[in-house]
């Protein structure tokens, strides 16, 4: 049996200078691993980072080993992976929203037709939403 040396990186443990030493996609890899736990640092680190377009599979390996649900379209080469997480984002802010009127049609606290219109939605559509949404546990 060969033996072979193995080198084990912890991106929590590399520095800003660290990480700038990888010249290939895995310098964005690492990053995005290191700052996934921090909203800020991750923020900081996409904003300040011109080199977040990056190959389809170092995108993958960013949304398996972070459990960051990024689209990723079948066939593509490169991903915006800032506009990925921004639209995430944005999706999430939309949800929790969308969850907030449901709570206060079931509530009492807002009219069925005054939350479909601020959902921009017709009453059937946020009717059907009302439906899919699961009650909140008080």
């Amino acid at each position: 049996m060969q033996d072979y040396q193995i080198h084990l990186i912890d991106p929590a443990k590399l520095s800003a200078e660290d990480l700038e030493r990888f010249s290939s996609s895995l310098r964005e890899v690492i990053g995005y691993i290191k700052y996934s736990k921090d909203k800020k640092r991750l923020s900081e680190f996409l904003t300040d980072n011109p080199r977040m377009l990056i190959e389809a599979n170092a995108a993958r390996v960013i949304k398996a080993v972070t459990n960051t649900p990024l689209d990723i379209p079948e066939g593509a080469e490169v991903i915006d992976v800032c506009k990925a997480v921004e639209e995430m984002m944005n999706e999430s802010e939309e949800r929790g929203e969308l969850r907030m009127l449901v709570q206060l049609v079931r509530d009492g606290d807002l009219k069925l037709e005054r939350a479909a219109e601020k959902a921009k939605m017709t009453v059937e559509q946020f009717e059907k939403v009302m439906e899919n949404t699961p009650l909140q546990a008080v």
